[in-house]
């Protein structure tokens, strides 16, 4: 056994440890002295060390005292191998009852990176290195692990550690996290047995660890005293139980065609994944990049009786992807009203934005229009992004240029003629020139042309300047028809008065007289002599000029001849003088003479 015994002489007290003190001190000292430990009843009272090493030596009693020589120290031991190397599944156990036999076999390398090492546990710290044995436990039912460690022979010290395996994590990795201990036993009596609890008739036996349903733990078995070759473990009846591992895989997703690579989980850890996607099978690492857009189906398997499969779908969407440059107008003209532009790409979401004061754009799908601030000059910015329910992509954008357009002034702002007149007509600015129409233009380029339209017209004229940009202006020529008027030439004798009244075409205007200055449509004159009378007749602008004479005549003298005596029934003729027209009366004649 391995307790101490505190009976003995204190020369030995001093030097008798535990077991691994023991075996310290006493490695390569077979029957002689390891440190003042000398291999006599204390020794192998208290430690069995000198046992292990003298009982193969050569004429030795078991109370001997004589040295059975110190034979040559051992090889050094091997180098460690990497941490995990030596970890191995024996078996898993997923059904109630006694199972096993397991093998104990050479799976560990020995301090300080076998298994069997915890803190605070000294569990197959000595002791042979090949009697190690590896069992996943798969708990079905939580509670205390009332748990039979029993090996086929019946003494020998059975060192038991148990650890817990987290989901996800590899039973070989997991133990190497001591972390993940629950708990060890250093078998306390060489009864070939070791027990957790008390269900069982083991005297090897200590407290039982609590563990829970859907937990997955590993048994790591060490054969101290290499009595075993093989054991078989037992789940007492009121405690903690067995059963299959639960390989439901956690779901996950959807992804994104972009997102990361991530590892995927199942309930109990240690199976291989497949799938479309899967770059680790161990690990169960899903690159939704690898998978591509649509569903995928991922299988996970643990193999073994206690093993199984489950599947589980993972949808990629499809991410969203930076649309194609906005399309539409590089350079606009300032004062251009709309520009329309589009884009393509993956998503049916877009956004769009403009710099710029005063400038909006209106659109979510791929086409959005642009109204444009009147006054604005100068570049911008219009950019499109897509977005999807995996994100936003960086947006495209394109530089528009806003043109100054050109400034054009027509002269005269507006412009009134008379029937077959013209006026000159003038454009200022810093371009070229287009008139139209055509009609009644003397041409239809340059700054200035005339106008001579029959009716009324309004004259456009549209300037272009060295951006293509350009501005237009506009003038009416409104043609007013040219009134005409008429008066009459009279005559009056010397002292007399006429009235001349002027006759116009068309009424509304106004009338000027000379001499005399009158202004209005019929004037009275009493020239003394003949005299010419002017009239201007003006109606919108628009004038004719005429006159009318009036003669004025020296009041006659009259002579009608010598009067005359003569018979009834007799004729006589009167002949007068003295004034160009006459008119006799009676009678009327009007001829100068008569006959009566």
């Amino acid at each position: 056994m391995r307790y101490l015994y505190l009976f003995f002489i204190v020369a030995c007290l001093s030097l008798i440890n535990p077991q691994d003190t023991i075996a310290q001190s006493c490695v390569g000292n077979c029957g002689g002295s390891a440190g003042g430990c000398w291999c006599d009843d204390a020794c192998w009272l208290l430690g069995d060390c000198c046992s292990d090493m003298c009982a193969s030596c050569p004429g030795q009693g078991s109370n001997t005292t004589a040295n059975c020589g110190n034979p040559p120290p051992p090889p050094p031991p091997p180098p460690p191998p990497p941490p995990g190397s030596g970890c191995h599944i024996n078996n898993s156990i997923c059904t109630p009852g006694v199972a096993g036999p397991f093998s104990f076999s050479n799976q560990a390398q020995g301090p300080p990176t076998d298994y069997a090492n915890p803190v605070g546990c000294s569990t197959g710290l000595y002791g042979n290195t090949t009697g190690f044995g590896f069992v996943l436990l798969s708990i079905t039912q939580g509670g205390p692990l009332n748990l039979l460690v029993n090996g086929n022979a019946n003494s020998g010290y059975i060192d038991v550690i148990i650890y817990n395996i987290p989901t996800g994590v590899g039973a070989c990795t997991a133990v190497m996290n001591q972390s993940n201990e629950i708990g060890c036993n250093y078998a306390p009596a060489s009864a070939g047995c070791t027990q957790w609890g008390n269900d069982f008739p083991c005297s090897s036996s200590i407290a039982a660890p609590m563990v829970t349903a859907g937990q997955t733990i590993m048994i790591i078995v060490h054969d101290y005293s290499t009595q075993s070759s093989s054991f078989t473990l037992s789940l007492g009846p009121n405690g903690a139980q067995t059963g299959p591992y639960n390989t439901t895989i956690t779901p996950a997703g959807p992804f994104c065609s972009n997102s990361p690579a991530v590892n995927l989980t199942s309930v109990t850890g240690g199976g291989t994944w497949t799938g479309t996607g899967i770059t680790n099978g161990s690990a169960g690492t899903f690159n939704p990049g690898v998978a591509g857009v649509g569903t995928h189906t991922i299988t996970y398997t643990i193999p073994g009786v206690c093993g199984g499969s489950s599947t589980e779908t993972i949808v990629v969407n499809q991410a969203p992807i930076t649309p194609t440059a906005p399309n539409g107008p590089l350079t606009v003209c300032q004062g251009t009203a709309t520009s329309n532009y589009t884009t393509t790409g993956n998503t049916v979401t877009y956004g769009w934005t403009i710099t710029g004061a005063g400038n909006t754009i209106t659109g979510s799908g791929t086409s959005a229009n642009v109204t444009w601030n009147p006054t604005f000059n100068g570049n911008v910015q219009i950019c499109a992004d897509a977005t999807n329910n995996c994100g936003t992509a960086p947006p495209s954008c394109i530089t528009v240029n806003v043109t100054p357009s050109a400034v054009i002034t027509v002269n005269p702002a507006t412009a009134s003629i008379c029937e077959g007149d013209s006026v000159s007509l003038s454009a200022s600015g810093s371009g070229t020139y287009i008139w139209s129409p055509s009609i009644g233009l003397s041409a239809t380029t340059g700054a200035t042309v005339y106008a001579f339209p029959t009716s009324t017209t309004t004259y456009t004229v549209n300037e272009s300047n060295q951006n293509g940009c350009g501005s237009s202006g506009s003038v009416t020529v409104t043609v007013n028809s040219k009134p005409t008027v008429t008066l009459n030439d009279t005559a009056i004798c010397i002292g007399e008065n006429v009235t001349i009244t002027a006759i116009p075409t068309i009424n509304g205007g106004s009338f000027l007289w000379s001499p005399g200055g009158e202004q209005t449509a019929s004037i009275t004159v009493s020239p003394n002599t003949t005299t010419r009378y002017y009239l201007e007749y003006s109606l919108n602008g628009c004038s004719d000029t005429t006159s009318a004479l009036v003669t004025v005549s020296p009041i006659p003298v009259i002579d009608a001849g010598a009067d005359q005596i003569f018979c009834v029934g007799t004729l006589t003729q009167l002949t007068a003088n003295g004034a160009d027209n006459y008119q006799w009366m009676p009678g009327g004649e009007l001829t100068q003479t008569i006959s009566v």
